[in-house]
């Protein structure tokens, strides 16, 4: 695993989710809906089809789900739907301006930051660098998007830096089960733009798991 110079002479390394704890995925999802809507396609076909994705195990894209929306004969314009996800991420802020504060904060206190996220490479990277701007990869050394368990990503940079602190925010506990469970030492951070949880809140446990380390 390539990784940049300096890094075994950080404070740590922050391990970040990207959805629902860097990026208002929920709110987006509300607006895409009611943007299908106003061109005849119900919240009740959307859902339908997320859950056959779901099913299928197919990592949400916004081809898999137009071709799953079509699938039966159906004729709901490609170049309609792939704007309305486009101009959605361009028009509306789903990325928080404190959060990029914060990002930036840890990096000059020395943390090195990556983001480990699940999902299709390609959707999860436009919603990154179009829904965050083009600055936003700059707070990053690595950015993974994945579809497997991400204990084995983890597993790789501990191993690549044995002596330094990794702290792991992710807002699903099943990660953090199999992070402990595969990967001991690392110290893991449940954390949800959901659950009302400050920043300054979520600061404060980042610097208190560090000097502990």
């Amino acid at each position: 695993m390539k990784l940049p110079r300096g890094v075994a002479n950080s404070k740590g390394i922050i391990v970040w989710d990207f959805d629902r704890v860097l990026f208002d995925t929920q709110r987006q999802s509300i607006e895409n809906r009611r943007l299908l809507g106003e061109m005849g396609i119900s919240e009740k076909v959307v859902l339908a089809v997320l859950d056959r994705m779901k099913k299928k195990n197919m990592a949400f894209s916004i081809a898999g789900f137009i071709k799953e929306l079509n699938r039966k004969g159906r004729t709901y314009s490609a170049k309609k739907i792939r704007r309305i996800f486009h101009n959605n991420l361009v028009v509306n802020q789903y990325y928080d301006l404190e959060v990029d504060c914060l990002l930036h904060k840890l990096r000059r206190r020395g943390f090195v930051q990556m983001i480990l996220s699940l999902g299709n490479a390609q959707f999860q990277r436009k919603k990154m660098l179009v829904g965050c701007g083009v600055y936003f990869q700059e707070h990053f050394s690595r950015i993974f998007v994945t579809n497997r368990p991400k204990f084995l990503i983890i597993s790789k940079i501990k191993k690549r830096f044995p002596g330094v602190p990794i702290i792991f925010i992710d807002d699903t506990k099943e990660h953090h089960d199999l992070v402990n469970k595969y990967v001991p030492g690392i110290i893991t951070i449940q954390y949800s733009n959901l659950s009302g949880e400050s920043l300054d809140s979520l600061e404060r446990k980042i610097l208190k798991h560090a000097r502990k380390s």
